[in-house]
């Protein structure tokens, strides 16, 4: 039977040294590049065609923009 942390584990896809520090790139760092894409483009996308009166998409951007400004 397979171990329920196996999925928290972080691997290293592209080994990296530089100056006797580990710069690995890993697992853990290409979900974040994919999640800080997808965002962006979200963003971008949404905003796209400003309204004075915002349609749906970019009143849920405005929001989701507000509610992280404000914490």
């Amino acid at each position: 039977m397979a171990s329920p942390l196996h999925q928290f584990e972080i691997n290293k896809i592209v080994p990296m040294r530089i100056g006797g520090l580990d710069a690995s790139f890993t697992n853990s760092a290409l979900f974040m590049l994919i999640a800080v894409t997808l965002i962006t483009l979200f963003l971008v996308l949404s905003m796209r065609r400003r309204a004075l009166v915002p349609g749906r998409v970019q009143s849920v951007a405005e929001l989701a923009y507000e509610f992280i400004g404000g914490m």
